[in-house]
């Protein structure tokens, strides 16, 4: 499910409705026993966020396994958010996936990326919002 995921976040920057299709298309191919092809279905409209943490947690044999899994589906239910423009619910998401300590996965260094990203961006907000206030004074 994760190339197939990462595929989408690429290919919606270009054209979301045709990233979405081929999301679909491929979802066909996915093992549905596959926990994360549950986040697949949230980003498809399929489920809501709560069937994902659901589903992370099923048939989990450890403390490391969980964690992992909670890292990956942090990350991408933050960049769902990210990606629509729900910047506090995303910095939450891309937090907690910082919070699982699984430095090796490349959804935990994403994660640092897009919380990095997030802040400069709210930086930009506010400088762009002082300006224009203090042109409306003058």
């Amino acid at each position: 499910p994760y190339r197939v995921l990462w595929s989408f976040i690429v290919e919606q920057n270009v054209d979301r409705e045709k990233a979405l299709a081929n999301l679909a298309i491929h979802r066909k191919e996915l093992d549905d026993e596959n926990w994360a092809t549950s986040i697949v279905d949230f980003y498809l409209g399929r489920v809501d966020e709560t069937a994902v943490i659901a589903d992370l947690v099923d048939d989990v044999k450890s403390q490391k396994q969980l964690n992992d899994r909670l890292c990956e589906a942090y990350f991408y239910l933050g960049k769902y958010h990210s990606d629509l423009g729900n910047k506090i619910k995303a910095a939450n998401y891309f937090k907690l996936s910082l919070s699982t300590n699984v430095f090796e996965y490349v959804e935990y260094r994403f994660s640092r990326v897009e919380l990095a990203r997030l802040r400069e961006k709210r930086k930009e907000d506010t400088i762009d919002s002082n300006s224009k206030s203090s042109e409306l004074t003058q």
